[in-house]
């Protein structure tokens, strides 16, 4: 972590009247640290339901996975693979993390969103946020995520913002955005990953 090369930004429209008090968006690009931050994030997904040629709707899925500080592991993702409504999460209890819902995609040339709300990481010590190529992993093909025009941003309470294309650097019908992680200080980590998996490596 000391031989990252480490750049600070001031965040844009944080009012304070001290301008040496105004918070911080900090990136290490060695360590793929995107920003820190304390709590509370929106994490949407965005991507074209289908092309105008296309007979049926592209269908991907936002997941996040997690490894609890007891050694136990979950995820929040949509109700539609297991049919049960537990796996979307809750915000009032744990994991504190929700996703808001996964809509039948049945229009031509629309664009779809899913979302996932991150109250907190308490309790977890590690996630990984991945987006999931509904009907490539049925089939067992390949996902070609950047046809389908996807991209994820992340957006915090406190105003940080990031935007990931997901770009097919690989085959697999799983791609990994990022992982959330908590640091000695006591921030969650926003870390880069970008890497296409199969479900097998998944």
């Amino acid at each position: 972590m000391t031989e990252d090369t480490l750049l600070s930004i001031r965040k844009k429209g944080v009012q304070c009247t001290d301008a040496e008090r105004r918070p911080y968006v900090t990136i290490r690009e060695k360590s793929g640290i995107i920003f820190t931050f304390k709590n509370k994030m929106k994490v949407r997904l965005c991507w074209n339901a289908a092309d105008q040629e296309e007979l049926t709707a592209r269908d991907l899925d936002l997941c996040l996975f997690y490894r609890g500080e007891d050694g136990g592991t979950g995820g929040v993702f949509s109700s539609d693979y297991r049919e049960r409504p537990e796996d979307l999460g809750r915000l009032d209890a744990f994991p504190y993390i929700l996703h808001r819902g996964d809509e039948t995609l049945s229009q031509k040339g629309g664009g779809a969103t899913e979302e996932i709300w991150i109250g907190e990481l308490s309790g977890i010590e590690k996630a990984c946020i991945c987006v999931v190529d509904y009907e490539a992993a049925n089939a067992e093909s390949a996902s070609f995520f950047e046809e389908a025009g996807a991209y994820v941003d992340f957006q915090t309470k406190a105003g940080d913002y990031h935007h990931s294309n997901l770009r097919s650097e690989g085959e697999g019908c799983v791609y990994w955005v990022a992982n959330l992680q908590k640091g000695p200080d006591g921030l969650i980590r926003l870390l880069r990953k970008r890497k296409v998996l199969t479900i097998v490596e998944a």
